[in-house]
């Protein structure tokens, strides 16, 4: 602003107009070419539960912290920005679709909830195989197995219920989401051995008609997707 006088003057910069919540992810949704959103109108108590429950997601616009904010508002004057600047300024709607997406823009729509899906999915995975190991597969069986890798009946037991705690604890810690790339890069580096192993002393488990071994290498995709797209 240029202007001869010194002047201490709070300006809100907004639009012309408020813009619900609803009526910004319309916009964007329709900006985007994508099908117009689904929404649920929550009370204030409920929304504050989903938005901790949506913390598992990772990095999403639902959080404690913006509930409370919407509860308080977020609006104001347009009068004196007009008045400081000699601009009105344009509507919400306008302004967006004067500029057309980038491709990542709306690849990165399309994936937002994918991402952060694939990852509580993939733990569940992790978390279940290793119950499973541990208490539901028969003992006798998984240390036939073991045996045939070269784990005698000594070291058996320490091998099955290690490994099974290891697959616990990997999948709960990527299921709240901490040291995500870590633990992404661990477990690839468990899913190459574990079938290293087994191409060695069961390789006739490539060839299961239900491709217990074969699964591993969609997994590990995954799983390097996981890490490629985690910042932290």
């Amino acid at each position: 602003l240029h202007t001869n006088q010194l002047s201490h003057k709070r300006i809100d910069v907004v639009g012309p107009a408020p813009v619900t919540m609803r009526a910004l992810y319309t916009t964007l949704k329709t900006w985007l070419g994508m099908k117009h959103a689904i929404f649920i109108s929550l009370p204030y108590l409920p929304s504050l539960f989903a938005a901790r429950v949506a913390g598992f997601m990772g990095n999403t616009p639902l959080t404690y912290e913006t509930v409370q904010m919407l509860k308080k508002g977020n609006t104001g004057n347009v009068a004196s920005y007009i008045e400081a600047t000699g601009i009105t300024p344009r509507p919400f709607e306008q302004t967006i679709m004067k500029t057309p997406p980038l491709p990542g823009d709306i690849h990165y729509a399309k994936h937002f909830f994918l991402i952060p899906l694939l990852r509580i999915t993939l733990a569940v995975l992790w978390i279940v195989t290793g119950y499973i190991s541990a208490f539901v597969y028969p003992i006798e069986l998984s240390f036939s197995m073991l045996a045939k890798v070269g784990i005698g009946q000594t070291l058996a037991p320490l091998a099955l219920y290690s490994a099974a705690a290891l697959d616990v604890i990997l999948g709960f810690t990527l299921l709240i989401n901490y040291r995500v790339r870590l633990v992404a890069l661990v477990q690839i580096i468990l899913m190459v051995s574990y079938s290293i192993l087994i191409t060695i002393g069961l390789p006739d488990l490539w060839i299961h008609p239900f491709g217990p071994v074969t699964k591993n290498i969609p997994l590990i995709v995954a799983t390097l997707l996981i890490l490629s797209v985690t910042r932290k």
